[in-house]
């Protein structure tokens, strides 16, 4: 389900003109936002009307909101452009009941449909009636505040549908003479003459040259899986602001919160429902979720517990406010000293700042936060979007967070959970108005809009090179065995963000320079450093001392490499998986069986394996040259064990029997988990 928040009451509220509105969508005014999510991050370049647009949503009094099987936006938009293509028909009457020659039971129907279309009791069936009735669920949807309203909202829509269905039923009979529907409305004359007043050549030319058909069934198809699936709710949320206008320091000498005085000036039209956090009465509302209600109370540990877990190494501290007072102290547990809140460093005390109202905010409520990495280092912006995505204890509380940033560091992380957060990217559309696209549609473009560059974001953590295909395949096949045997769920890793494979070609690696320092004098090598900053680079032993050797003089802090032990990545599969290989592959066990399995700690596969029959015929398994397996089997024993691992059959407990690939898989883990 799509989540469509409707801006339409704002509008009409305020008797705002569609034509003046200055926010668009695909170059059409824009009446809902769709998509909604539990996170909903408001991106975009400089003077782009993005805190007005925040400043719009806040003023709201209440949020219509639908969850339907589509966006309400689209929609919308092409409901009225089909409903637009039926104006070229407004003087067609499709049936007109003064005439004779009708059934009865074809007139019941045809008065059925009118009665659905048009509270005057009419004679005609005319295009121009549906066309009002679809208008009047374009507005409808646009204006809905109730339940009541949605229920009148289905009720148009059933009606509509039925009338479209006989209309579409009624131009086939004109224009085709249809002998089933024909037969089906039973009437007595030729449904041309019987259904219309006007010449009936005229009228089936009229209906050929505009095919109203193709259009009845057209408004059709986009009301049916709109009706099918539908919820409406009116929101009247708690809101917590927390504005840009925001310290978390104590002011000497000040004993209101000026800041909140200054927000309200500045914002006198906010929803009645707003608090207000600046981060000046930290104390006093500290001292309220103290003494406050049981679940104040529970919420306030909750938040202490994650400050301990995330700032003090899972200690159990104590944040403490004082009677009469304005500073904050932190306590620790033991002899320690307790920490003023002053002298937390700007990022601690800011985190503490932002997520406070957030930890301590009602069930349901929507959060407003602007700037949010303000004063924040990188690294704890990075907690502030996990925390708000992740967190166990937020996500129960069902919050709509809403931020307006301009950070690339918030806007990067919007990847960690997807499902979980929408970003909305602003640009300028004119002078006057502004264009609001998904962050999905053109991320290259969002980030030039932010003035971000691709030496700072959207680059993997780190980069595993590998020698090919196969050897991705392997390293896969490893790391998802692996990760599914610990019990520990936040081992979870990301391919494209945590990590990202390069496939280098064997030989071809010693053209790559690894090294971090950058020197004047002139080099053949390629830089491979700045591809990426933290590079594994995993290589086939090959018995090549020459290559290990220039790996481990390379200076740089961030690159690993390893071999991998044996002469290929295939050796160290353990033996088990190379049998059952061996019989997917058609050989008999007799033959398995005869095979030496200790040579393949020394030769490559293709010679161990040579000379293996298929009912009675030699495989070439064995390349021309070099010793390895001939590639198409090289590709299958990889894609084997990769399906293996997938359908469960293949575990670690299996894999880790060869000490080769517990060592390697457990060593690309450990990096790829310290690049994060």
């Amino acid at each position: 389900m799509i989540t469509n928040l409707s801006l339409s009451s704002y509008y009409y509220d305020n008797k705002i003109r569609l034509e003046n509105k200055e926010f668009y969508c695909n170059d059409q005014p824009i009446r809902f936002l769709s998509n909604i999510k539990d996170i909903n991050i408001i991106v975009g370049g400089n003077n782009t009307r993005k805190s007005r647009f925040f400043k719009m949503l806040m003023e709201q009094e209440s949020y219509p909101v639908w969850d339907t099987a589509l966006a309400l936006e689209p929609f919308i938009r092409d409901l009225e452009l089909a409903n637009q293509e039926l104006a070229n028909f407004n003087e067609i009457v499709v049936a007109d009941l003064k005439l004779y020659g009708i059934s009865a039971d074809i007139k019941g129907k045809i008065q059925n449909v009118i009665k659905k279309v048009s509270a005057n009791e009419e004679y005609q069936l005319q295009i121009v009636l549906i066309k009002g009735v679809v208008q009047g669920v374009i507005d409808n949807i646009q204006q809905c505040k109730t339940k009541a309203g949605l229920n009148e909202i289905k009720t148009s829509v059933d009606d509509l549908i039925y009338s479209l269905n006989m209309s579409n039923h009624l131009v086939q009979a004109i224009y085709n003479e249809d002998l089933l529907i024909k037969q089906q409305f039973s009437l007595t004359k030729s449904p041309y003459l019987a259904l219309n007043a006007k010449r009936p050549s005229d009228l089936r030319k009229r209906l050929k040259d505009a095919e109203i058909s193709k259009v009845l069934i057209k408004i059709k198809e986009l009301l049916i899986p709109f009706y099918k699936n539908i919820s409406f709710e009116l929101f009247n949320p708690n809101i917590i602001y927390i504005p840009v206008l925001r310290t978390s320091r104590t002011l000497m000498g000040i004993s209101r919160d000026i800041f909140e005085e200054t927000v309200k000036d500045q914002m006198p039209n906010l929803n009645r429902n707003t608090v207000i956090h600046t981060g000046l009465s930290l104390n006093d509302r500290v001292l309220k979720s103290r003494n406050g209600t049981k679940e104040d109370f529970f919420d306030f540990l909750e938040f202490e517990k994650f400050i301990g877990n995330t700032f003090f190494g899972g200690d159990n501290i104590n944040i403490i406010a004082q009677f009469g007072g304005k500073e904050i102290k932190i306590s620790l547990p033991g002899e320690r000293p307790n920490i003023s809140f002053n002298d937390l460093g700007d990022g601690v005390s800011g985190i503490i700042n932002l997520l406070y109202p957030i930890f301590t905010a009602h069930d349901d409520s929507w959060v407003f936060i602007e700037e949010p990495e303000n004063n924040l280092h990188p690294a704890f912006q990075n907690i502030f979007v996990k925390t708000l995505a992740e967190n166990s204890f937020l996500k129960k509380k069902n919050l709509k967070i809403f931020i307006n940033t301009h950070s690339n560091h918030i806007l990067v992380n919007s990847y960690l959970s997807p499902q979980d957060i929408n970003v909305m990217v602003f640009s300028k559309r004119d002078q006057d108005t502004t264009s609001i696209t998904s962050f999905n549609d053109d991320k290259k473009s969002t980030l030039d809009l932010l003035g971000v560059l691709n030496t700072s974001v959207l680059i993997s953590n780190c980069l595993l090179w590998v020698e090919g295909i196969t050897d991705r395949l392997y390293v896969k096949s490893f790391l998802k065995a692996y990760i599914n045997s610990l019990k520990k769920k936040d081992q979870v890793i990301r391919e494209g963000l945590d990590y990202c494979f390069i496939e280098y070609g064997g030989s071809s690696i010693i053209h790559y320079d690894f090294n971090e320092t950058v020197e004047n004098t002139a080099s053949a090598d390629i830089k491979a450093f700045y591809s990426s900053n933290r590079i594994l680079v995993l290589a086939d032993n090959d018995n090549n001392e020459g290559k290990s050797i220039r790996f481990s003089k390379i200076k740089n802090r961030q690159f690993v490499y390893l071999d991998t032990g044996l002469p290929e990545i295939e050796n160290i599969l353990p033996d088990e998986i190379l049998k059952d290989f061996l019989k997917e592959l058609g050989v008999s066990g007799n033959q398995i069986d005869s095979i030496d399995f200790k040579l393949v700690l020394t030769k490559k596969l293709g010679e161990v394996f040579n000379g293996v029959k298929k009912n009675g015929r030699i495989l070439k398994i064995k390349a021309e040259f070099g010793g390895t397996l001939a590639s198409s089997y090289k590709k299958k024993l990889a894609e084997f064990v990769y399906r293996k691992v997938l359908d469960g059959s293949y575990n670690w407990e299996t894999l880790q029997h060869s000490l080769y690939v517990k060592n390697i898989t457990t060593k690309i883990l450990n990096f790829i988990k310290g690049s994060k």
